[in-house]
């Protein structure tokens, strides 16, 4: 008998349906994450429309105010943990963000809005920190 052993081909036979099994296996796993994310957005919409008053609580930004901006290093986690201050700080005060990270844009994970935006780099520019006594800074009250 000529060409390979049976013991050969048995193999060859099982690395390739492992091959198949795998690759139909990540088929459905994608099909799965795309379900859930087309699940998620329509939720965040039938939200936003059921509620639209929750995107206008916030103050807008003024226009003669000079915007500011925030960078990244690290995680989602770590950034946001740096940038929310920062974010907090200028709607207070009514100063637009601009959000300047340079791995991934801001409005490929999250929504531009009114006040946070992906944008260039500002002159006051908060890199991978956020404003000294932050909390402090923040105005209260009726604006």
């Amino acid at each position: 008998m000529t060409g390979r052993p049976l013991e050969s081909r048995s193999t060859a036979m099982r690395a390739i349906m492992m091959i198949v099994l795998l690759s139909v296996l990540m088929l459905i796993v994608t099909f799965a994450m795309q379900t859930h994310l087309n699940s998620y957005l329509l939720d965040y919409n039938d939200v936003i429309a059921t509620y639209p008053s929750l995107l206008s609580t916030l103050p807008s930004p003024l226009s003669n105010l000079t915007a500011i901006s925030t960078g990244a290093c690290c995680g989602i986690g770590h950034r946001m943990a740096r940038n929310i201050p920062t974010m907090v700080y200028a709607m207070s005060n009514n100063r637009l963000v601009y959000v300047d990270w340079t791995d991934i844009e801001w409005n490929t994970l999250f929504n531009d809005t009114t006040q946070i935006k992906q944008g260039p780099e500002q002159k006051e520019h908060y890199g991978n920190d956020k404003p000294g006594e932050w909390k402090s800074l923040v105005k209260t009250g009726p604006r």
